[in-house]
């Protein structure tokens, strides 16, 4: 947390302290001696959490000004955030680590997102806001499928989109497949995949237009699809909204809303095994 403030002409050096509500009953300093310079990084802060600061000038004299009115800080989040930090999904992507957060902000972005074996949760401001939902948007700009969970990820939440104009990833098969999502496991182990809250709309693929999921482990995997609206997407095949192959591992789907999309087999939902 970044604490910054104007200078004193006047002022040899600052003393900053912190509380956890606007009253300061229980404020402290934060530093043991005085700073000279006009911020201060507080690193020792929790997630979720809102902090206030003042801030006291002091002079050549060691004399103390007046306390700073209070100021709170953001709730602490330590997500990355797009286009705060990162310009693009996938850069954020690249530049996380297993368990991270990223939070992306309203705006269109034209990326096909690969995970690259990242156990993450991409998520839009607030998945739980149409509003947001519709304005956060991945356009696959018909190049690829639009997000691909497909190099040993693990657990996985994607949450808050809009996900469109994906034409599928190209396989081993030599067809494309998912064009929105495509969730691709071939490996033993146990896999949680969370696909919630999210509008997949006008994507189109051989197999699963808008989600396509392969699940053949030996382990215990879990897929679970809930609250998505999808609508308005094409398979040449199979699996106009949703294609499932789930080789025995759990499918879960509730409270989705799946409407208008076509194929020849399973214009909605198709299942193989």
């Amino acid at each position: 947390m970044i604490v910054s403030w104007d200078e004193s002409p006047d002022a040899a050096g600052y003393m900053i302290y912190r509380g956890s509500d606007e009253s300061g009953y229980d404020s402290e300093p934060l530093l043991d001696s005085l700073l000279d310079g006009s911020s201060y990084e507080d690193c020792d802060v929790e997630e979720g959490l809102v902090y206030w600061y003042w801030i006291q000038a002091y002079n050549t004299d060691d004399m103390a000004s007046v306390l700073s009115d209070p100021v709170p800080s953001p709730k602490v989040s330590f997500a990355l955030q797009v286009p705060g930090q990162y310009g693009t999904i996938q850069e954020a992507i690249d530049a996380s680590e297993h368990g991270d957060t990223i939070v992306v902000a309203p705006g269109r972005y034209v990326e096909n997102l690969q995970l690259r074996g990242k156990n993450i949760t991409l998520t839009s401001t607030d998945p739980t806001d149409p509003d947001i939902v519709s304005s956060t948007i991945v356009d696959g700009n018909e190049a690829d499928a639009v997000i691909r969970v497909h190099e040993g990820e693990t657990d996985v939440t994607i949450t808050g989109f809009t996900i469109t104009n994906g034409v599928g990833a190209t396989g081993w098969e030599g067809d494309r497949r998912g064009g929105g999502i495509n969730i691709r496991v071939n490996a033993s182990g146990n896999h949680t995949f969370t696909v919630t809250g999210n509008v997949l709309r006008d994507n189109t693929a051989e197999y699963g237009g808008g989600i396509y999921v392969l699940l053949n482990s030996s382990g215990s995997s879990t897929l679970l699809l809930s609250d998505n609206t999808i609508e308005d997407n094409t398979a040449d095949y199979d699996g106009g909204g949703i294609y499932s192959s789930s080789g025995g591992t759990r499918v879960i789907m509730t409270a989705n809303t799946v409407s208008n999309n076509s194929a020849i087999d399973g214009g909605g939902v198709y299942i193989n095994g």
